[in-house]
């Protein structure tokens, strides 16, 4: 879809090329239990825009399995004005093999995860949070509900903070990292509820470095 409006799932996709939202573009993406595949990034957000994914049905999911070193290969919100919501559904970044920063899902905007799973990718050496990357002072991640499983990343296995998390439900699940299993914290944290799980380190905080 290219029009700002409410699109349901019919049947499995799998792209060729990444599917980039348009500016002022307003999108509402109901998986209905079926799946995205990607062989590259599936979703960039370049510009002013709003994603929300949910899935009426369960069991949906948006996938990219690949080896190409990129920040976010399952999506990618790469613009201060882009809005990322999640109710329902499953980021996957498991098939990403060489991820870079956020190596399933880069933040330089907003994300607000309501439900659903992201579950991380592995990234190269160097490189920052092994699911989701909040990539600057100005970005932000609230999670209300939802999991976070980590990846594996130098800095951060589930999540590498460099602007604000806001945490009052929902679950981080540490992956493996050098510091900071669950979240590497290089900004604003405010955790009000949900649960922080630490995950494997070579170096420092098992949970929160």
């Amino acid at each position: 879809p290219v029009q700002s409006g409410y699109y349901y799932l019919a049947d499995n996709i799998s792209l060729e090329e990444q599917w980039t939202i348009a500016e002022g573009v307003e999108i509402v993406l109901d998986l209905n239990g079926k799946t995205i595949e990607s062989a590259k990034r599936a979703i960039g957000m370049n510009k002013a825009s709003s994603l929300t994914i949910t899935d009426s049905v369960g069991g949906g999911a948006i996938l990219a399995k690949t080896e190409v070193k990129d920040n976010g290969m399952v999506i990618n919100v790469n613009n201060a004005q882009a809005i990322l919501n999640l109710y329902a559904g499953t980021l996957d970044g498991s098939g990403v093999t060489n991820g870079n920063n956020g190596a399933a899902i880069n933040v330089s905007g907003s994300m607000y995860m309501y439900g659903g799973t992201v579950i991380g990718a592995t990234a190269v050496s160097g490189a920052n949070g092994g699911a989701v990357r909040i990539s600057n002072e100005n970005a932000k991640l609230e999670l209300l509900g939802g999991t976070i499983h980590g990846g594996r990343a130098d800095r951060g296995g589930a999540v590498f903070n460099n602007g604000t998390v806001q945490m009052s439900g929902g679950d981080i699940t540490g992956g493996n990292a050098d510091n900071g299993g669950a979240i590497y914290n290089a900004g604003t944290l405010n955790m009000s509820g949900g649960t922080i799980t630490g995950g494997t380190v070579s170096g420092q905080g098992s949970a929160i470095y």
